[in-house]
């Protein structure tokens, strides 16, 4: 996972993001990080409480409705 997170999230950054300086793509990976080991920080403590199970399937039911989601927006801007 690391190899490919420092691939492809500085390639969505630029693309799609439209960043183009090194450091705000840097800054970009940086906070990607944050937010991924927090979210496993509170993930792993959610299973040691209700079990790992339970937090998985919670997170597939979360996470279902986004490519919809995708698909039906009228486009990426405002």
């Amino acid at each position: 996972m690391v190899g490919l997170e420092r691939t492809v999230v500085p390639l969505v950054g630029s693309q799609e993001f439209g960043l183009v300086l090194k450091t705000a793509i840097f800054s970009f990976i940086i906070f990607f990080g944050v937010v991924k080991a927090f979210s496993d920080l509170v993930s792993g403590a959610l299973a040691d409480k209700i079990g790992k199970k339970k937090v998985l399937v919670a997170g597939w039911i979360v996470g279902v409705p986004v490519p919809f989601m995708i698909m039906l927006a009228p486009s990426w801007g405002c």
